[in-house]
């Protein structure tokens, strides 16, 4: 009798385990969305905050509707690489700081430009992605303040 009680808590404790990295592989994986504000315009973001959803980003997908975009949170201020691997449509990257201020763009990076890489020339914190030619179209402009 005692070896059964044993047995039925271990695999209950077993079962508690499992749906506790279940749960959490989920909620890291799960995409989120958000809206951002730059000046007047407003963008409806995808955000990539685990490290799957950051090596993914918007590889493989066929396009953004107009308003869309991806945003990369950063835990903190860095220089990140990104580059065009598996892109299937042309994107702008909008580099923000920790202050929430535009601090670079990279305009109209074609899928053609893999392997080459892509950085800012000053820290950020996130990174916005966006239709190729959105940023130039909205007058995105570095020292811009963007809203969450």
């Amino acid at each position: 009798m005692k070896n059964i009680i044993i047995l039925a808590f271990l695999i209950v404790g077993s079962l508690f385990i499992g749906a506790f990295f279940i749960f959490k592989f989920h909620r890291d994986n799960y995409q989120s969305f958000s809206r951002i504000r730059i000046d007047d315009v407003y963008l409806d973001v995808e955000l990539a905050k685990s490290p799957a959803q950051k090596i993914l980003g918007l590889s493989g997908r066929e396009s953004l509707q107009e308003n869309q975009g991806m945003l990369f949170i950063f835990d903190k201020e860095g220089i990140y690489t990104f580059w065009m691997k598996d892109m299937k449509f042309s994107i702008d990257i909008i580099w923000i700081g920790e202050g929430m201020e535009v601090v670079d763009i990279t305009r109209n990076i074609s899928p053609d430009s893999f392997p080459q890489q892509f950085k800012s020339k000053l820290p950020s914190k996130y990174v916005l992605e966006v239709n190729a030619g959105w940023a130039e179209s909205r007058d995105v402009e570095i020292g811009d303040i963007i809203k969450f």
